[in-house]
């Protein structure tokens, strides 16, 4: 009677543990999607931003060298 109670213990935790990372993994799927998502977005900023940062400082020292 006793080993019964026990593998009914350790079963109803595998159960137990079993949802919980089924829930667990449901809200950390769209969390680390959105967490990727917003790492894509920064660096085409900043990819963008450094291209324009670029062409900025490649255009004004060809001004610079007509004016001089």
């Amino acid at each position: 009677m006793r080993m019964i109670r026990t593998l009914g213990a350790v079963a109803a935790t595998g159960i137990a543990s079993i949802v919980l990372l089924k829930l667990i993994a449901a809200v950390a799927a769209p969390l680390l999607g959105m967490f990727v998502a917003f790492l894509a977005l920064a660096f085409k900023v900043g990819l963008a931003l450094g291209v324009c940062y670029f062409l900025y400082r490649m255009f004004r020292r060809r001004r610079d060298e007509m004016a001089a």
